[in-house]
């Protein structure tokens, strides 16, 4: 029965697969959850006796749902089991009344799009999955913290902001401060000046900075 509401894991080609839809919750939450782990890029696995105890307490929809969610916001979210168990207590107590259950803490949520650029939402979410790209694939010597950034970049448009992203991944090796770098080549493409090149880092009062992209 719960084939059809999300839970049992994704089919596979394989003539002798396994058929889940006559399995028990527990087994085809387990499955999928296996599937998950293996098949999206999650930043960490589902351990599955930490969110089991949560998730088998829901009907199967909403347990589909919240599995559902999370493999669509992977990129996004860094404690997946976090993310289950906090979404868990966020619905509504069986017996009604609209009581929300109780929030150890609240699932991380994506970083936050500024408001003045409500038009801008795509836009905010490819940049967002363009820095997850740039932190797990070029050797930088911080992460890029886009609640930092965002703003800076996004005021720019998305192709300006593309092109400082290329900037940056291009010198990498030579950038100390991936964000402070990012949000100076913002400022300098906002004003329409030249930054200077990467050879002549600029000297502020608090010390040596790499040179922001050249534009």
């Amino acid at each position: 029965r719960l084939a059809t509401e999300g839970i049992a894991p994704e089919p596979q080609s394989s003539a002798t697969a396994r058929d889940f839809t006559n399995e028990t919750l527990e087994t085809q939450l387990k499955a999928h959850i296996d599937w998950m782990n293996k098949q999206v890029g999650l930043h960490a696995p589902i351990l599955f006796e930490e969110v089991a105890p949560h998730l088998l307490h829901l009907e199967p929809e909403n347990a589909g749902e919240i599995l559902r969610r999370l493999e669509e916001s992977a990129s996004e979210v860094r404690n997946p089991n976090g993310y289950i168990i906090a979404a868990v207590k966020k619905l509504p107590l069986p017996n009604g009344g609209g009581a929300k259950r109780a929030e150890a803490f609240e699932p991380e949520p994506p970083p936050p799009v500024p408001r003045q650029r409500s038009a801008g939402n795509a836009d905010a979410e490819k940049l967002q999955r363009r820095l997850v790209w740039l932190n797990q694939h070029i050797q930088l010597p911080s992460a890029l913290d886009f609640d930092r950034v965002g703003p800076h970049l996004l005021s720019l448009g998305y192709h300006m902001a593309l092109e400082v992203l290329n900037n940056l991944e291009e010198n990498a090796s030579t950038v100390r401060d991936p964000n402070a770098w990012l949000i100076a080549g913002a400022r300098k493409m906002a004003e329409g000046s030249s930054a200077p090149p990467a050879s002549r880092a600029p000297v502020t009062s608090r010390g040596s900075r790499q040179a922001p992209p050249a534009l």
